[in-house]
């Protein structure tokens, strides 16, 4: 029996989903965040990175491509979470840019460019 070859093996490139580029990326959390503010932060990146981008990014599995749907889903269930979260503060957390913000300036990004979501939202406009 013979073997196929593939070639060199060449390591995987990083990316946000890599250990090291995670372990990287939690370095920039602020060293006196208590566990609570560290806990916020978590579900922050989960929402965003897993729902969120599921959700808006057109090479996404569940990509959601009907504008009215898109729409509705993140005029009631995105955009006053995030509101809310972020109230009449500059960021997400506190008084201090973070990772959090990173997490859900990306986010935000990806409703504005792929459907123009943030224009009835003034507070994530201004965000």
């Amino acid at each position: 029996r013979g073997s196929i070859s593939l070639g060199p093996r060449t390591p995987p490139q990083p990316t946000l989903s890599t250990h090291s580029m995670r372990r990287r990326l939690e370095e920039l959390l602020p060293p006196g965040w208590a566990v609570h503010e560290r806990t916020e932060h978590a579900r922050l990146k989960h929402w965003c990175l897993e729902v969120l981008d599921s959700r808006l990014l057109p090479s996404a599995s569940s990509y959601l491509s009907g504008s009215k749907e898109v729409r509705t889903w993140f005029d009631t269930a995105v955009a006053p979470h995030l509101s809310a979260q972020l109230g009449a503060s500059l960021f997400m957390h506190g008084d201090a840019f973070t990772l959090s913000d990173v997490y859900v300036g990306w986010a935000l990004v990806a409703a504005h460019l792929h459907h123009r979501l943030l224009a009835p939202h003034d507070v994530l406009r201004r965000y």
